[in-house]
């Protein structure tokens, strides 16, 4: 991994470092926990500021990774939505109560659109699978984060449940199409367009764990 790799895939680079970051401070910070969210929302603005630099087009790890101008609208739009999210969860974060949440708080929410990122950026079944997981399991976290809240765990509970559901079939329709395409990329298997049972078979079962 070169600096031009890093410069396309600065967004997930950049959030996986302010996770680092966070996981630090969250550590070493024990009494001022709101100088903690502020620096916070001042390092991911500067991260979502650092989507709107122009970029090349690129194709990573052999086109499981693809960068181009739309993709990276989309994830601008994701950040400034998060952003808009962490904004306005400065008054609840400054609850007493709450205080001690703020680093996991952050990390679930860094990590869920590290995860989405990936998504955005997939060139093949095999990275849309593991950014789906990446952004599913803490936004599992995240829906129980409330514990004083019944709704909350129990969201936090049928979440897991449909979600490991949901992964089982998946891999079994991404075994399915790989065994009938012989790859997981989507350029390749769109040029090879297998209108057999069995294919058809194997995007009703990928569709039917991605659709939960």
């Amino acid at each position: 991994m070169n600096w031009h790799t890093l410069s396309i895939m600065r967004l997930e680079v950049l959030l996986t470092l302010l996770v680092l970051w966070e996981l630090v401070a969250d550590l070493s910070v024990k009494e001022n926990k709101q100088l903690v969210v502020n620096l916070t929302i001042l390092f991911f603005g500067i991260i979502t500021l650092s989507g709107f630099i122009p970029s090349a087009n690129a194709t990573l790890f052999g086109s499981m990774y693809i960068s181009d101008e739309l993709r990276f609208l989309l994830k601008n739009i994701l950040n400034l939505s998060t952003l808009i999210i962490l904004m306005q969860s400065t008054g609840w974060l400054k609850k007493p109560e709450n205080l001690s949440k703020t680093g996991a708080f952050y990390l679930l929410i860094f990590s869920t659109l590290i995860g989405m990122d990936f998504m955005i950026s997939a060139g093949d079944f095999l990275m849309l699978y593991l950014g789906l997981e990446l952004a599913t399991l803490p936004l599992t976290i995240l829906a129980a984060f409330d514990k004083k809240v019944r709704r909350s765990a129990e969201a936090g509970i049928k979440l897991m449940m449909s979600s490991a559901v949901s992964s089982a079939v998946m891999l079994f329709g991404l075994s399915l199409i790989y065994g009938v395409y012989g790859t997981l990329h989507f350029s390749e298997i769109a040029l090879l367009r297998d209108t057999s049972t069995l294919s058809v078979l194997a995007l009703v079962f990928f569709m039917a764990g991605f659709g939960f």
